[in-house]
């Protein structure tokens, strides 16, 4: 990331992921899949959900930095409809995610799954440190509620994410008698 700004939310993106694996690498592989009722999600399914975002946010700025044309400019709305989501992933209320990042497996492999995780972060990482300052402005990421984001408000809103799940992951550990 060129900018300073980047880097910052960058690492604090980074932090909370790898703060949490440290928590999650003292379970078994067993309890991370384990679901605290038929239709919830288990641990490693809510990572991969947050997996699933953030693969398809690198294929989706990768495929629009190859057309910068077809980058459209951010607006004043996106601004307030990011706020909106900001307040609404803080907040307790549940939100179905979107079917092309709620197809889970049912069961996966705790080293695979951070394997995985770490490929996507470096590759992330190096998309977003090649987008220059200017471009990064640009509203290069698609969120389905939010709209057309730039490349601050995409860390924003990953950051957010992150969060919000990660209490989810906490409500599945109380649910499934897990002390934290």
């Amino acid at each position: 990331m060129n900018s300073q700004y980047y880097e910052v939310q960058w690492q604090k993106i980074e932090k909370a992921r790898r703060d949490l694996f440290a928590t999650l690498d003292k379970l078994s592989e067993e309890t991370l899949n384990t679901k605290p009722a038929e239709n919830e999600w288990s641990q490693i399914q809510v990572l991969y959900h947050l997996l699933y975002t953030e693969e398809l946010s690198r294929q989706y700025i990768s495929k629009k930095l190859h057309n910068p044309l077809s980058i459209p400019s951010p607006s004043f709305k996106t601004r307030i409809k990011l706020g909106m989501l900001t307040l609404a992933l803080r907040s307790p209320i549940k939100f179905k995610a979107p079917p092309i990042v709620s197809a889970l497996p049912p069961y996966a492999s705790w080293s695979e799954t951070k394997e995985r995780w770490d490929k996507n972060r470096k590759e992330l990482s190096l998309l977003l440190s090649n987008i220059s300052d200017e471009m990064g402005l640009q509203a290069i990421f698609k969120h389905p509620i939010a709209g057309y984001l730039n490349l601050p408000q995409m860390l924003v809103f990953f950051y957010e994410h992150w969060q919000h799940h990660e209490k989810q992951i906490k409500r599945v550990q109380q649910k499934i008698g897990i002390d934290t």
